[in-house]
Formats: structure tokens, sequence, C-alpha cells
């Protein structure tokens, strides 16, 4: 018998709110929903909240697994006609321009890094997670950036001491994952290094190394540091606050979410109307006039990757699960593509069709009841997803 719990989640901020799927416990079957709401009989009662409203812009902009990111390893890299120095990490004197920019972690077209290499691959390349369009700093903000980098080589670099003894960078016990980086440049264009920063553990990676800011270790920040960099990061809307817990901005935003827009399973009037206009946006990126009896390996791929990432966010790693309805009838779920682009879509709809019954199709209530006009002949052709015969 096959059961799953319906994991809720915030619509773009799922991942970050239940980092894992749930496995190993019990539901009660699902019933046949009730039909929901029509989205176009109106809005609810409460008022949209403008700045609530912008800082869930660059929420769902920033996780679009297409869009912002995904194209910004097919730029061509900065240039770079030499290393940058081993030493001397601030290089003050040199820096002419310095570069704010956020990754997701979502690859894109470019390559795929490692949290440590962020925001560039070994190859020089910006990763492939990089969100565009990359953002210059402002003179102000440049002076703040290198002010900060003097004083930590000050406070922590050699002859420092507090207390007749010597200051050293504190190393937390946490994952270095960033989602942010400052890159500096010389008034000819050459890239003189990197501050990749991780808001969630209040760390930063400095390179080149220096005593100051690491040694080339991943060191915290102190409070002046993190709120600096933060607030630089936020005022180029790069979502320094999604990841910054010292922010109390991101609760609020994912409370407003769920008021307004009910949550993925449960979705309010409202809901729904965002739910159709996100998965408009961010399309599989497959050709929409193709058959879906005809599509190639990597074709199905793609929908698999859109429709873990995006129609259901949180699902991409979840493993297989499944969901059983009250008349017996049993869904088998696997949404990583190595098992959901194995398997060949037996049916002639195109994949324009399908992708307008995954903007209506929600799970498991909508699998358990009579489809959506826009799925009726679709519901044995959904990506990661195969019915059982009724008991």
């Amino acid at each position: 018998m096959l059961r799953k719990v319906v994991v809720p989640f915030v619509a773009m901020a799922g991942w970050w709110l239940d980092g894992c799927a749930s496995h190993g416990t019990l539901a009660p079957p699902v019933a046949a929903r009730s039909p929901v709401a029509d989205a176009n009989a109106g809005p609810r009662e409460a008022p949209l909240r403008p700045e609530m409203e912008a800082l869930l812009q660059e929420l769902d902009a920033f996780f679009a697994p297409t869009g912002n990111a995904g194209t910004a390893g097919s730029a061509p890299p900065p240039p770079h006609r030499r290393a940058p120095p081993r030493s001397g990490a601030t290089a003050t004197g040199r820096v002419a321009r310095i570069d704010a920019m956020a990754f997701n972690g979502k690859s894109g077209k470019g390559p795929v890094c490692a949290p440590e290499d962020e925001p560039f691959a070994p190859s020089g390349r910006l990763c492939g997670d990089v969100r565009m369009p990359i953002a210059t700093l402002t003179t102000e903000e440049t002076v703040r950036v290198l002010r900060l980098l003097d004083e930590a080589e000050k406070a922590y670099g050699p002859g420092a001491a507090r207390d007749g003894h010597y200051s050293s960078r504190a190393e937390v016990r946490c994952d270095f994952d960033p989602h942010h980086a400052l890159v500096l440049y010389d008034d000819g264009g050459e890239r003189l290094g990197t501050i990749a920063v991780c808001l969630t553990c209040h760390q930063w990676l400095v390179r080149p190394a220096s005593p100051g800011t690491g040694s080339g270790r991943a060191v915290l920040l102190d409070d002046g540091e993190r709120t600096t960099l933060a607030s630089i990061f936020d005022a180029h809307r790069l979502g320094a606050w999604i990841f910054d817990d010292a922010d109390p901005r991101g609760k609020e935003v994912f409370a407003y979410e769920r008021e307004l827009y009910g949550t993925e399973a449960e979705p309010t009037p409202r809901g729904l109307v965002r739910r159709r206009a996100r998965l408009a946006v961010n399309a599989s990126g497959v050709d929409q006039t193709k058959k879906l009896s005809a599509l190639t390996r990597a074709d199905r791929d793609a929908l698999c990757t859109w429709t873990a990432e995006t129609v259901r966010p949180n699902r991409r790693n979840g493993g297989s699960h499944g969901y059983e309805c009250v008349d017996g009838a049993a869904w088998i779920a696997s949404y990583g593509e190595k098992d959901c682009g194995s398997r060949p879509l037996d049916c002639a709809a195109t994949v324009g069709e399908l992708e307008a019954c995954l903007r209506e199709l929600r799970e498991p209530e909508d699998l358990c009841s009579a489809p959506v006009a826009v799925c009726q002949t679709l519901m044995t052709c959904l990506p990661g997803l195969a019915k059982r015969p009724s008991r």
C-alpha cells in the first residue's frame, strides 16, 4: 500500500523551509477533493502590501530555475590576462570596480560549481547558477567594502593583538554554502579577487588569501561585516534577506505569502493565479509543438527537471514515493531525472498541452478526482507519475 505525506511548503521557498523530503510517514488515503473556488471569483479581502509583494518577486526571481539563472555560464569570462595575486587580498589601491552577484544553486547552461569555488569555475567562467544581471557597486559602496577589508587586516592581520593576545578569525562548524559574492577588478577589467559570502552561516571566503580575512578559509564575519555586506546585496535586490536569519523580513514574507496565497497543496484563489503565472514564465524549454511520444531522452529530462523544480518544487531529490486514493487507485511518483526521464511518454499530446495541464494540476488531490479539462487525455503521460490499476 503506497501512501505519502503531503509536505506543505511556501511556494518558491519550500526547499529552504523543508530541505529534506518526508519518507516513511504514513498518511491516510487521499479522497477526491471538492472543486477549488474559481480563481476569477475575486481576491481575498486582505489587501496586498506593496513592500511584501516586491520581496516576493525578488524571492521568485532568485529561485527561478530558468530566466535570470541559466544564462550566466554562456557569457564570456571577464578579462583575465594573468592570475590574481596570491597575497595582499585587499589590493585596495588597484581596485577600480566591484561587482555584486547572487547564485541560487540551480545550475543553468554554465559550469556546475562546488560552493567553495563560487562564483567562478576553475576554468574562469561564471558558474551556471549565477543570476543575471550582475550589479556594479556605487562609489560609496565600493569604499565601504574596501574599508571592511582594510579594517579586517588591522584587526586580524599580522601584529594585531587584543588584551595581549593575537586575534584570529573564528571558524564555524557549519557547511559553507554561499549565495552571494563580490568580485574586485582593476581599471583594466582584470579580476583581483573575490569575496564569497554565506549569510546563513555568517561566513566569508576571501581570495586571494590574507591573514586578516581568513588565510584562505571560510571564517566567521563579525556583526559589522555581516550587516554591511547584507545591506549592499539588498540594495541591489540580490536577496540577502532570504538567507540572513538575523533579518526579520524573511519570516514576515513567508507568513504574508501563506496568508494571501496559501500553500502549494492548498492555494487560495490568488495563489492559483500566481502559480499559473509562475509556471507560464518558467517553461521547460522543450519545443511546445513536439508530441510527447516523439520526445528524445534529453527532452524528457528537461521536462522532468521543470516538473521537479518548478511545478512541484522540493521534489527533485525526494526519491520515489506514492499516493493512494480511497478507491484503491495508486500513483507511483519519481521525479529525479534518472528514473523520470527514462520512461517514454506514450500519448499523442504535445509538450504545450502537457505544460497547460501542469499549470492546473496539483497533487495528490487532483490525482484522485476527475481531472481538470486540460488534463483529461494526459493522466497517463505525466512526467514522474505512473498510475497503478485500482484494486
